[in-house]
């Protein structure tokens, strides 16, 4: 599989991977007791000896500084994440979901718009590739099957893990978590119908997802009086049924079943089976919905609302190892939950980032890690192609004059485009006014609506009384590519 990196940051930056990892050993499988061992096999299938451990650093911290749990977000790749979560956190992940590549055999861009309103660049859209979805033989199941074990061991006893995939590879991926949990695990099977209609004319549209969902043990959580398991009840079915109306204006109908009587109220809607059509994906993916990031195979927000209302309680631990654009990570932090997410795509990250800070329930304290990536990735190099931040302090203010990111002005060159006004390629500013050399914790941001620039010149935030400065300030700008850029100022 083929990958591009773009956190947009040096590779010097990144901690040293030690010379020997440690193997964190795997509990022997099936785990489910009277279950009957299934085995996929393939050609080359490598045996599982444990996960690796792995080192991350610490590289920015928001929100509050404090004790006890920080959710957190790890940059780079996932199976290094579960490493290092396995090392304090095993057996205490209450809900895994993963969104893994299909094996679509296709590559997946994401959509850019540049921040300039009332002009003709407002029209424009760019696309650059995130990642491609292409693998060679069996090399799909080798990846899958390594991180699924390595979940497996981060799940709570009375955890729950919800794999999305889609029919290309979901009867493999059913018989690896077969293997690995024992079939008597497996606990259900939801189509998430996609609503965006069929389109071929040579044979069927597949027009839906498989969420496929295994719990750790006998008992997990599922709250069957969620809201959120509860869709309409047809306009037929309301006109001819829910024809009474208690004291308080509700309508509802009665139904007996035997010797019992039910009721019925047509506010409180029905409840949902394991067949899902009344989640749109086009909620996340047309570009004039709010939710809509750009970010390709975005997931609505909605569909993860029922997932995590469903399958986890206030307080419980949610971990997305394919976090993509943050949805999981945006909807754990608004229900309550802890979160941990995990991706190698800078813009994934810068992207998760800005819509925990900007939500409808910003999150509270979090933290981002890097990861030492196994594989080589390409980064920019530092000299004549490296970003260009120009700022100003004047007293306790900020001015940035200037920003020449050079992706970004490449690609506009391409195309004979030339942007006079900065601010239209920047997509987040963030500051932190005390920095102390290593770990980035930003005070002030400015995270600019749809239609909107951000402002470009900010008056600091004083520093706490009691603690002498530390002299420097760190101003951090992610542009429309989502790519993260750097300039340390002496004050």
């Amino acid at each position: 599989m083929t990958r591009s990196d773009d956190s947009g940051e040096d590779s010097s930056s990144r901690p040293p991977a030690p010379a020997e990892a440690a193997l964190h050993p795997i509990a022997p499988f099936p785990r489910g007791k009277g279950a009957w061992l299934a085995e996929l096999r393939w050609p080359g299938k490598r045996a599982l000896e444990g996960i690796a451990d792995a080192e991350a650093s610490l590289r920015a911290s928001f929100g509050p500084p404090g004790e006890g749990w920080r959710d957190r977000i790890y940059e780079g790749e996932n199976l290094a994440a579960f490493g290092h979560l396995l090392r304090a956190h095993r057996e205490q992940v209450d809900l895994v979901y993963i969104d893994p590549p299909f094996d679509s055999g296709a590559e997946y861009a994401m959509r850019i718009k540049l921040r300039a309103p009332g002009t003709e660049l407002a029209k424009l859209t760019l696309e650059e590739v995130q990642y491609r979805d292409v693998w060679a033989g069996a090399e799909y199941l080798d990846f899958i099957y390594e991180r699924l074990a390595a979940l497996v061991e981060l799940l709570a006893p009375t955890g729950l893990i919800c794999v999305h995939v889609d029919p290309r590879q979901s009867h493999r991926v059913r018989a690896i978590l077969d293997e690995l949990l024992g079939s008597l695990a497996f606990r259900a099977e939801i189509a998430w119908r996609l609503g965006n209609g069929a389109k071929s004319r040579s044979f069927v549209s597949n027009d839906h997802n498989s969420l496929l969902l295994y719990s750790k043990g006998t008992r997990w959580t599922f709250e069957a009086d969620s809201p959120e398991l509860r869709e309409p009840f047809a306009a037929g079915s309301l006109q001819m049924h829910f024809r009474e109306i208690d004291a308080a204006g509700r309508r509802f109908r009665r139904r007996k079943v035997g010797t019992k009587e039910y009721l019925y109220y047509a506010d409180e809607g029905k409840r949902v089976g394991s067949v899902w059509t009344d989640l749109s994906s086009m909620r996340a993916n047309s570009p004039i919905m709010a939710e809509t990031t750009g970010y390709p195979t975005q997931k609505p927000e909605s569909l993860l609302r029922r997932i995590v209302s469903a399958f986890s309680r206030p307080g419980d631990l949610v971990l997305d190892g394919f976090m993509g654009s943050g949805t999981t990570l945006a909807v754990a932090a608004a229900l309550g939950r802890r979160f941990v997410g995990v991706d190698r795509q800078g813009a994934a990250v810068s992207l998760a980032i800005r819509r925990l800070l900007s939500g409808e329930a910003p999150a509270g304290a979090f933290d981002l890690y890097a990861l030492r990536a196994p594989e080589p990735v390409s980064t920019p190099s530092a000299g004549p192609s490296a970003p260009v931040i120009r700022a100003r302090l004047e007293a306790d203010r900020l001015r940035i004059e200037g920003f020449e990111p050079p992706r970004l002005r490449s690609l506009l060159e391409a195309r004979g485009l030339r942007v006079e006004d900065w601010r239209a390629l920047v997509d987040r500013v963030s500051i932190d006014p005390d920095f102390d050399g290593e770990v980035l914790r930003p005070t002030l941001h400015d995270l600019p609506g749809r239609g909107e620039r951000v402002h470009g010149e900010y008056r600091l935030p004083p520093l706490e009384r009691g603690r002498p400065s530390r002299g420097r300030l760190r101003l951090e700008l992610t542009d429309v590519l989502q790519r993260r850029h750097m300039l340390t100022l002496d004050r």
